[in-house]
């Protein structure tokens, strides 16, 4: 595999000089975005964070977000972005369960501000749109004059925790190291073919792996990313068509929104050069539909599990002909069947699917099973 085993050393790319990441209110080029990773970085090592801690960060879809991730990273700790639909007594959980010393999150998020009373582990409350009581504005760090010391991470090191609930309903830490985190990024950049001219439009959340690595991957490739707090089919797609966008991450239920629309046609679509889906198969018959309606644009249908980020994919090429499959392993990885005896099973044979590779989490978050 290419490239850094670091996640924050994707800053130091070339490819990040031409990368740019916006949301409805401000726009940061890739020289301005990597100097106000640093400076968060420094604002946050200041406030005592350290290499290992956790920093957990609770914004809607936002530039912020995706800073304050990378300045965690950059100062050696581990992110967590957090879902802002967690109910409160859900959010309490999580954040006991990861004991962040720092929590970031909007001035206005009053659930974020009330759990936070309840973290013994939190030393200082970052939000986002001002101060409230000793909360420190998050616009400090972001123009923190100070300078962030190397961390001395290694690619093992633990990098981020994302929470899934899983099979058991209660939300379980899956940890990614620098190693996942990093080879992760450069597999889906691999085989989305991405490179400087593309332009990403995502209004999955953050705290979504498949929604937080459309930023490491557009990074990774010089790209560009536009952060959408919500889907609205019709503004959306008068987006995408208004920016040029090339790359538009999607999931079964937005699709089927669309479809919804009195004339979807009318969204000509021109500059969109691919789709992808994951969560949930797209039924064939919305993989038909949206061929006729836009067959320039490719369809990767993917699948994957938070465990792993990404662990298949269907070549756009093959989609007409093999709509209802997963497809092959994603670059760098090996996946295949097996029977109930360990052994391995035999084409059009059944059995439970075997995925080996480093994007392949270090485990969940204080399970010591």
């Amino acid at each position: 595999m290419e490239g850094e085993q670091l996640f924050y050393r994707l800053l130091d790319r070339p490819q990040a000089e031409t990368f740019v990441l916006s949301d409805e209110r401000r726009v940061l080029e890739g020289p301005a975005f990597a100097s106000k990773v640093l400076q968060a970085a420094a604002g946050l090592t200041e406030l005592g964070v350290r290499p290992g801690e956790r920093v957990a960060i609770r914004v809607k879809n936002s530039v912020e977000t995706v800073l304050a991730a990378f300045a965690a990273s950059r100062a050696g700790a581990v992110f967590a972005v957090l879902g802002s639909e967690l109910k409160r007594p859900v959010l309490e959980k999580v954040l006991r369960d990861c004991s962040p010393s720092v929590l970031v999150c909007s001035l206005g998020d009053e659930t974020a501000l009330q759990a936070a009373r309840q973290v013994p582990s939190l030393r200082a409350l970052v939000t986002v749109g001002g101060r409230t009581g000793d909360s420190v504005p998050w616009e400090d760090l972001e123009d923190h004059q100070g300078e962030a010391p190397e961390p001395g991470r290694i690619d093992l090191d633990l990098g981020a925790l994302f929470y899934t609930s899983g099979s058991t309903g209660v939300p379980k830490g899956v940890m990614l190291s620098h190693r996942n985190l990093s080879f992760t990024t450069w597999s889906i950049s691999k085989y989305l073919r991405l490179g400087p001219e593309d332009r990403i439009l995502s209004t999955l959340p953050l705290s979504f792996d498949y929604g937080f690595f459309q930023v490491p991957t557009a990074l990774r490739a010089g790209g560009k990313v536009h952060l959408e707090k919500a889907f609205f089919p019709g503004p959306v797609l008068r987006k995408i068509e208004e920016m040029g966008i090339t790359g538009f991450p999607l999931v079964p239920t937005m699709l089927a929104l669309v479809f919804k629309m009195k004339n979807p046609a009318a969204f000509r679509l021109s500059g969109l050069r691919f789709v992808t889906n994951t969560a949930q198969a797209l039924p064939v018959a919305a993989i038909r539909k949206f061929r006729s309606l836009w067959p320039h644009v490719e369809i990767y249908s993917m699948y994957g599990l938070t465990e792993c980020t990404r662990t298949l994919y269907l070549e756009p090429s093959e989609i007409d002909a093999h709509p209802d499959s997963v497809g092959r392993a994603i670059p760098g990885t090996r996946v295949w069947i097996e029977r109930p005896d360990g052994s391995e099973a035999s084409p059009g044979e059944e059995g439970e699917l075997v995925v080996r590779g480093s994007h392949v989490m270090m485990g969940y978050y204080g399970d010591l099973e």
